[in-house]
């Protein structure tokens, strides 16, 4: 039985440009079977790691500031 308050999300809104770059690299296998050039994928995490991150910044604080208590 769940209680208090969850957030479950199906994507990774936190993703930021090192994490980015952590999973094409650790992933380096099923990035090249899926076809993908994770130069291309880091490449448009860094042209809009400012957005990206600005985006996450106000999901998560507007979803804790939602929290009864706040």
């Amino acid at each position: 039985e769940l209680s208090g308050h969850q957030l479950g999300l199906q994507f990774h809104l936190e993703a930021d440009l090192e994490r980015i770059t952590e999973w094409t690299t650790g992933h380096a296998g099923e990035v090249a079977e899926a076809s993908l050039d994770p130069g291309a994928i880091e490449a448009g995490a860094k042209m809009h790691a400012e957005a990206m991150r600005a985006a996450s910044l106000a999901f998560f604080g507007a979803w804790i500031d939602g929290l009864p208590g706040r």
